[in-house]
């Protein structure tokens, strides 16, 4: 009976870290998405600078550069282009701090979980160590029995 008992601890621990594998792997796979959203906002950033850039150059060629009631050098000195590009800027920012949030939370769930695979590992082995002891000293009873 007590072999059954410790088969049956032991596929139950199976199980358990089963669930922690894909766990563990599912974390990874998030981990993952936030570093190519990270990289996505990173090319949004830019694209975005660029088409302000753009834009703003043409502004500033039609309105500004000529018209001598305005002492603004280049389109970079437009209020209208500083303030676009204050909420590119606060916006990644944001967005930035938002991803390394997910990814401090993500990494700590990993180290949790991590920990608990250990701690199971060692269950597995102690019981099945217990097992085979168990079997042993069957096995010997059996003999002289």
């Amino acid at each position: 009976m007590a072999v059954a008992n410790l088969n049956e601890i032991i596929q139950s621990y199976i199980m358990r870290r089963n669930t922690i594998n894909l766990d563990l792997t599912n974390y990874s796979n998030q981990k993952t998405l936030s570093s190519a959203q990270t990289s996505d906002l990173a090319a949004w950033k830019n694209a975005r600078y660029t088409a302000l850039r753009t834009e703003y150059k043409n502004i500033f060629t039609a309105t500004y550069k000529d018209n001598e009631k305005y002492t603004y050098v280049d389109y970079s000195e437009l209020p209208e282009y500083q303030d676009e590009i204050s909420y590119v800027d606060s916006y990644y920012e944001a967005k930035v701090e938002d991803l390394t949030n997910w990814e401090t939370i993500l990494d700590n769930q990993i180290t949790t979980i991590n920990t608990e695979l250990s701690e199971i590992n060692s269950y597995i082995d102690s019981f099945k160590q217990m097992l085979s002891s168990n079997v042993k000293v069957d096995y010997n009873y059996g003999l002289n029995g």
